[in-house]
């Protein structure tokens, strides 16, 4: 028995089911080409992220404030040199403008502790040096500082302030020292005298007359103070000039700015023993007795002011100012000097 089958089932199911093997191979290939082309992509994406630097972060923004309290600049490598009236002071600070102050006068403290002079301030800008250990570690930078002073007393204390002002709210900080000027001393040594009138007169021959020179203490003209040592007698006339004998200088410590050089005359009218007199430690005289006839020449010499080395050396010309009966003139060596 032949046995048949039906014709349709081919027909209906196998072209059928070929269809769709295709299309789902079709999807297959489609589904491969999309996921190799993501993977393409996301690599592509991948290289290009790892290409491209980070972006740079933004600082933190905060509010520029004042550290509350006292200024942080210091004073440091502080150097001072003086003469009688003139002070020279060096110093460093990471202050870049300080005020400065200069008295003979102590400071004096307020009720907050802040201490003050009586004298103008003087405001410095300090110049920008190269620091060394301590500004590499802090990287701060440092400013020298340079005040000279002259027309000063000698041997006297001398305060200085330094107000080193803070930044914002911060009250400045401060820095305090004194230093002394030197001590000046004066020398006046007689060169030569001139006798314009020996008060013996005409006819009574040449004058026996005795000169000494100081300077006038505290240049007080009329101070009583010691004399440098008297001459021995001189027999001169009037019109007479004579080279005095060197040994009669003297030497004074003062802290004027001048000084009075004055040189003492007497002309002896009687004899020694019935006229006692003192050599010295008494002021200068213009006047005439029974026994003496006194003049006293004089001069105001400006000492220096400023530095100088060594020795200042003036020649000067005292004169009688009043009209004593002996009259003379001289000349005088003044030098001048600090240590």
């Amino acid at each position: 028995m032949e046995t048949m089958t039906n014709p349709t089932a081919n027909l209906t199911t196998g072209p059928t089911a070929g269809r769709s093997s295709r299309r789902r191979r079709h999807a297959v290939r489609i589904g491969g080409l999309v996921l190799a082309a993501s993977s393409i992509v996301g690599g592509l994406a991948d290289a290009a992220m790892a290409d491209t630097p980070p972006a740079p972060q933004q600082p933190k923004m905060e509010l520029a404030q004042a550290e509350p309290g006292k200024s942080p600049h210091k004073v440091s490598e502080f150097v001072s040199s003086a003469g009688d009236t003139w002070m020279d002071v060096t110093f460093r600070s990471t202050a870049p403008k300080v005020v400065v102050q200069l008295s003979t006068a102590k400071p004096t403290i307020g009720a907050d502790g802040t201490p003050s002079l009586p004298t103008n301030p003087q405001y410095l800008t300090g110049k920008a040096v190269g620091g060394g250990m301590d500004q590499l570690a802090n990287s701060a930078p440092v400013y020298e500082y340079k005040l000279s002073r002259e027309g000063l007393t000698p041997d006297t204390q001398h305060y200085l302030l330094v107000t080193l002002p803070g930044s914002g709210l911060q009250t400045p900080n401060y820095f305090q020292t004194s230093r002394a000027t030197k001590r000046r001393f004066v020398k006046v040594t007689p060169l030569s005298v001139h006798v314009i009138d020996d008060a013996d007169g005409a006819f009574r021959g040449a004058g026996e007359l005795y000169f000494a020179t100081r300077v006038a203490p505290d240049g007080d003209a009329l101070g009583f103070g010691a004399w440098g040592s008297w001459t021995k007698e001189l027999k001169l006339n009037s019109g007479a000039s004579a080279t005095l004998p060197t040994g009669l200088w003297q030497v004074v410590q003062t802290k004027q700015s001048h000084a009075v050089i004055q040189m003492q005359g007497r002309e002896l009218d009687g004899s020694y023993g019935a006229c006692p007199w003192e050599a010295g430690g008494f002021a200068p005289t213009t006047a005439s007795n029974s026994c003496w006839d006194f003049g006293v020449a004089s001069a105001v010499v400006s000492g220096p002011t400023g530095r100088y080395q060594g020795v200042d050396t003036k020649v000067v010309d005292v004169k009688v100012g009043r009209d004593p009966s002996l009259k003379f003139d001289a000349k005088v060596r003044v030098e001048t000097w600090y240590a």
